[in-house]
């Protein structure tokens, strides 16, 4: 029986490390600090009107979420949808611009990079990355599951002690394939920087599934 997992996705987040140091002290601090934090997100905010461009660290591997096409540059998935909407509302005549970030790098872009205003592809939320950036409230839920090639003999849990797992680094699944394989469940961890690597490498038997 295929493991699925419900997890909650988060789409984007609206500061940076520096606007969210402030944030995280206006709660502890008087109002300048308060105040202090207002002016950044307004000034981040009005950077974005009047540059007309919303600098997004971009995911870019899921169809699903958040995709360019390579041909045309447009982008398209639910949270590129959303981000249109976002921008619609604010009223902004703004362009997205595309920054190509993985799940290994999204959070050093977004923290160190200020010229990157958000983050967005599929992003779960997790205790270690809510201590470095905001996230918006969860936009939905998803049902994650094992793939296994079509012909695969793998139909229960107990069938993985001698498998390889394939995962994209950076992922909280590599992690939950470390401690899989650290109490003895699987066979061993094979890594990949995108999604669309590893699901080839699934189609070839390369790894025997993919998480």
């Amino acid at each position: 029986m295929k493991k699925i997992l419900k997890k909650l996705l988060i789409f984007i987040a609206i500061v940076n490390f520096i606007g969210i140091m402030f944030e995280c002290t206006a709660l502890k601090d008087n109002s300048k600090t308060a105040l202090a934090n207002v002016l950044i997100e307004e000034d981040r905010l009005q950077r974005i009107k009047e540059k007309g461009v919303i600098n997004v660290a971009a995911i870019t591997s899921s169809r699903t979420y958040f995709y360019r096409d390579t041909n045309t540059n447009e982008v398209s998935g639910i949270e590129a949808d959303i981000l249109n909407e976002i921008i619609k509302r604010l009223g902004m005549n703004a362009k997205i611009e595309i920054n190509e970030a993985t799940f290994l790098n999204f959070l050093e872009k977004l923290t160190t990079d200020d010229t990157i205003d958000i983050a967005s592809g599929g992003i779960f939320i997790t205790p270690e990355r809510e201590k470095l950036v905001a996230f918006t409230q969860p936009l939905y839920k998803i049902s994650e599951s094992i793939v296994v090639p079509a012909l695969s003999t793998i139909n229960f849990k107990s069938d993985l002690k001698t498998s390889v797992v394939g995962v994209v680094k950076g992922t909280v699944y590599e992690k939950l394939a470390e401690r899989w394989k650290n109490e003895n469940l699987i066979k061993d961890i094979a890594t990949f920087d995108t999604l669309p690597e590893l699901f080839n490498a699934v189609s070839s038997i390369k790894v025997e599934q993919a998480y």
